[in-house]
């Protein structure tokens, strides 16, 4: 995976080399950015950058973190169920925290406090029954209501299976 945050400086005698830039201040980057890489700032007004994805190359407009973890949980088609399991973890690590302290990283950072450990139990895997029951439950659903298959690939529908069941991939989207 490529570095991110790293800016390519010239130097007039020599070829490119990779540089990490120095934080400027603000929250440190989010672990999304392992699977991303900065483009050019979409927005001078909202200091939004541009984001492409490291697995397939499709370019994010508002990189904003929370667009990346929607991309790669249910656009990206290239990540692996690792890489997708990897980020849910973190998220539900986050949401956790928050909830469990009612208080956010930079509170908790302004206080001096060191985030406690997830106790979150992991999303459960499901099982190959389980798997096929859900991909026919959806499927029944697509042809009595007589929707389009291709509504699965939404990323609101994705988002809704998601949330109803964080470990379900619809059929077809593994």
């Amino acid at each position: 995976m490529e570095s991110i945050g790293t800016d390519v400086s010239t130097n007039s005698s020599t070829s490119s080399t990779l540089a990490v830039p120095k934080n400027r201040g603000g929250a440190p980057p989010s672990f999304i950015w392992k699977f991303f890489t900065k483009l050019q700032q979409n927005n001078k007004k909202t200091n939004r950058y541009r984001a492409q994805c490291n697995f397939c190359s499709q370019v994010v407009e508002d990189g904003r973190v929370e667009n990346l973890h929607k991309h790669i949980l249910y656009v990206c088609q290239i990540a692996t169920t690792d890489i997708k399991q990897y980020v849910q973890a973190e998220l539900d690590k986050k949401a956790s925290d928050e909830q469990r302290t009612g208080k956010n990283k930079k509170q908790k950072r302004e206080q001096g406090q060191i985030p406690p450990a997830s106790r979150a139990p992991a999303a459960r895997p499901i099982n190959d029954k389980e798997q096929e029951e859900l991909d026919v439950k959806l499927l029944r659903l697509l042809i009595m209501n007589s929707l389009p298959f291709d509504a699965v690939e939404s990323p609101w529908m994705l988002d809704f299976c998601h949330s109803l069941k964080p470990s379900y991939v619809p059929a077809g989207m593994c």
